[in-house]
């Protein structure tokens, strides 16, 4: 199996240049993220007090999990976008690395998995998720 994954090492220091690549990507523009569209309402939701987790169930419905994901960092950052940014940017990071340990284990080789690992890093559909606070239910689902 360490023949396929390239040794243990090898998968590691992938898995955290992955990891890097997502954050030092996100360093030009991260501290000048705010809130846009959608998050007004995800915030004014959390901001009337209705954070416990019942309540929160009840107002997410359709996506119970961006409710239970959303509503603890609204009680850690409050209107301050940076923290929620960073949180979301270490989910996309654990995303990327999930796809790539993924990939080994689908048998790709090691420079195939890092190889569309770091294709699909960089691809423009992650702008929305990268910029977009009310979208962070998508690197969570991909994650779980």
């Amino acid at each position: 199996m360490t023949e396929t994954l390239g040794g243990r090492k090898s998968v590691v220091t992938d898995a955290v240049c992955l990891a890097l690549v997502t954050f030092v990507s996100a360093v030009p523009y991260i501290t000048k993220l705010g809130f846009y569209s959608d998050d007004w309402w995800l915030l004014e939701t959390f901001s009337s007090s209705r954070t416990s987790l019942g309540a929160v169930l009840e107002d997410f419905s359709v996506r119970p999990l961006q409710g239970i994901y959303a509503a603890p960092l609204f009680r850690v950052f409050g209107l301050a976008p940076l923290g929620y940014h960073l949180v979301n940017t270490a989910m996309i990071a654990l995303a990327v690395v999930l796809l790539y340990l993924l990939l080994l284990r689908l048998r790709f080789s090691r420079s195939e998995a890092l190889g569309a690992s770091l294709l699909f890093l960089v691809l423009p559909q992650l702008s929305t998720i990268r910029v977009w606070y009310s979208t962070v239910q998508v690197p969570v689902r991909d994650v779980t």
